[in-house]
């Protein structure tokens, strides 16, 4: 990829317009992560920058408003792309194919922020890894991540986790 596909510096810090209209008790200020957001604003560091964290924690939600705030579709692409999601799986679903795509772009001047469940495209090296939980969002290490812990829990001992789903 060519240095010159990535002509804008990246984004250092977002944060909510003083006159923004979202009230403290309406979703989405309700998520954790969101409500921090907007309080707090957020630094992105250069490269790629993981929301790693469970469904409903706000991954998504502020990709997504990030994306819009920048004049981006939030389903991928360049600014002002008409874009619809297809009931396809992506090309890209592949998580090396993945992985290898981000590090392509980050080592290019790109600035990639990336919603995921998965525990091998958040040990990209050089990443940085936000969790995101009812805490809000927290700076972490891949080997701190509860999906990581989880995920060799499981490993260690599958049937204490089956257990659950199989016993009558």
């Amino acid at each position: 990829m060519s240095p010159d596909l990535f002509r804008q510096p990246p984004v250092g810090r977002v944060a909510a317009r003083n006159d923004h209209p979202l009230d403290a008790g309406a979703w989405p200020r309700t998520v954790p992560a969101v409500d921090q957001l907007l309080r707090d604003g957020l630094t992105l560091a250069p490269g790629v920058t993981f929301l790693v964290g469970e469904n409903g924690s706000g991954k998504s939600t502020i990709v997504d408003a990030l994306a819009v705030a920048y004049g981006l579709s939030p389903e991928g692409g360049t600014a002002h792309g008409q874009h619809s999601t297809r009931a396809t799986e992506s090309p890209l679903s592949d998580a090396l194919t993945l992985m290898r795509t981000l590090d392509d772009l980050a080592r290019s001047g790109g600035q990639i922020l990336c919603a995921t469940h998965s525990p091998v495209l958040a040990a990209l090296p050089g990443a940085t890894i936000l969790e995101v939980g009812p805490w809000g969002l927290r700076p972490a290490r891949w080997e701190d991540l509860e999906l990581v812990g989880h995920r060799r829990s499981y490993l260690a001992d599958p049937a204490r986790y089956l257990r659950h789903l199989l016993d009558d």
